[in-house]
This record gives C-alpha cells, sequence and structure tokens, in this order.
C-alpha cells in the first residue's frame, strides 16, 4: 500500500466495493477524493467514437489520479472496476491535511508520482512500434514490471485479447494473430485461452 490504511482512516478514508465494470469516477467529474486501491483491478480509459481506449491498469496498493486530489482540475479518464476491487477513499481537503500532517507520507508519495511520470513514459513508447509483436510484448513485459515478477519466472497475463487490443491499438483479429504467432515463436506460453510471459 502506498499510504497505510490506518492512517487514511484517520483522514475519514472510507472503504467502497465495485463490481466488475462498475464506474468509479468519469471523465469531466469533479475530483473530490483521493483514491487507493485495497483488492481488485482498475482500468483507466476513455471513449472515442465508441471505442474504448485503455490508458492504465491500475492493481491493488496502487492509487488512481492521484493528482487530482492534489489540484483542481476534473478527471481526464473514466475509472472502472475490472473485477470485484474495494477502494479506499478520503475527501480531498482531508487528504491535503494527511500530506501537510505527515511529511514521510509527502516524500513516499513524490517519489511514487515521479514513478508514476516514468511508468507513463516508458508505456508511450509502445505506440511508437509499428509491428504488433513487439508492441504487445511491450505491453506484456510492462505489465509484468509492475507486478515485480522475475524474468525468469511465469507471468500470467490478466488481460483478455480485446483489453490487449484497446491498449495496443490494434483490431482484435490482429491481436488475437499476434499472440498465435508469439506462441509459435516461443516468446510467449498459452494455456488455453490464458497467455503467460
Amino acid at each position: 500500500m502506498l499510504i497505510n490504511i490506518d492512517l487514511l482512516l484517520k483522514y475519514d478514508a472510507v472503504e467502497e466495493v465495485f463490481s466488475p465494470s462498475q464506474s468509479i469516477y468519469s471523465v469531466g467529474e469533479e475530483a473530490l477524493h483521493y483514491y487507493q486501491i485495497k483488492s481488485g483491478l482498475i482500468k483507466l480509459n476513455h471513449i472515442v467514437q465508441n471505442e474504448e481506449s485503455i490508458q492504465n491498469i491500475v492493481t491493488a496498493g496502487d492509487t488512481i489520479c492521484d493528482l487530482m486530489a492534489l489540484t483542481d482540475e476534473r478527471f481526464p479518464l473514466n475509472a472502472v472496476a475490472v473485477k470485484e476491487t474495494t477502494v479506499i477513499k478520503v475527501p480531498k481537503y482531508r487528504f491535503k491535511e494527511l500530506i501537510k500532517n505527515n511529511q514521510d507520507v509527502s516524500t513516499k508519495l513524490e517519489r511514487h508520482l515521479a514513478r508514476r511520470v516514468y511508468q507513463n513514459k516508458l508505456w508511450m513508447q509502445h505506440f511508437f512500434l509499428r509491428s504488433s509483436e513487439e508492441r504487445i510484448l511491450r505491453i506484456l513485459q510492462y505489465f509484468k514490471n509492475l507486478d515485480n515478477v522475475d524474468a525468469d519466472q511465469l507471468f500470467l497475463v490478466p488481460f483478455t485479447r480485446v483489453q490487449l487490443a484497446s491498449m495496443s491499438g490494434f483490431r482484435v483479429e490482429t491481436v488475437i494473430r499476434t499472440i498465435k504467432n508469439m506462441a509459435a515463436n516461443k516468446t510467449i506460453k498459452l494455456k488455453g485461452r490464458r497467455i503467460y510471459l
């Protein structure tokens, strides 16, 4: 966890459980809380011409749109639960008090935000790759690294082919064909419908 739950509770945090596909917040809404994921998985997306573009997938222990808790900006993305997800919410004004009163948390948050900017730069690089195999491999490696899985260990990819298409910018058919080619080349392993890196 980025910030200890007991500390968050001292600043009026509440837990909220979201079902799969349930919206946590939407583009353009006013940011009124700091959000930290206790369990589950959240996708950050936006919809363009009725097509979903997934910008990131965020897992337990992480935060979503943490910068919004420190600014007066509105949400630039939607946050949607991928599976049942428990989120800890702290009112924005209380979160600012928490940061002010806890220098160690402030320092930890600064490091976290710097790491997030770095990760976003890595994430954006895959869009410049023309090869579907290389682009999808980079996406899979990105999430394997986020989960701190050792290079020699197998990582179960938690995404469907439709979600990989949305993240990569390719059509679903292209992703299906690419996954088969990557398995044939032993870049990845397939066990039934599951993908392992």
